[in-house]
């Protein structure tokens, strides 16, 4: 989920400049940020959650400049793992959509 996040948060942003954590010390870093997932589950055939909360910080992780809520849900369809996968990915996609229009709507 970690990668898939990153690769399209790169993709969102228009970078290829988006590190997961830990990032080699070496490595500046202009903004955090992190993601606490309170839930990510479904059954199939039903409904399928991804919850939890976001904030954007300064590259030191010190100053928040944004923290958001979100709670996203979708039927998964068929009665199969894979249209449950295939549901869980698409609401991965959907949340890297939004962090990524954060961090545009938030830093100048």
């Amino acid at each position: 989920m970690t990668r898939t996040m990153a690769r399209q948060l790169m993709q969102g942003l228009g970078t290829d400049k988006v590190a997961i954590y830990p990032w080699p010390r070496h490595r500046a870093i202009d903004y955090q940020m992190r993601i606490d997932v309170l839930r990510f589950d479904g059954t199939l055939g039903g409904e399928v959650v991804l919850a939890g909360t976001w904030t954007l910080a300064d590259g030191g992780g010190r100053a928040e400049i944004s923290t958001r809520a979100f709670s996203l849900s979708e039927n998964a369809g068929g009665r199969d793992y894979s249209d449950l996968v295939a549901a869980m990915s698409r609401l991965v996609a959907r949340l890297s959509a939004a962090m990524a229009a954060d961090v545009v709507g938030s830093i100048p």
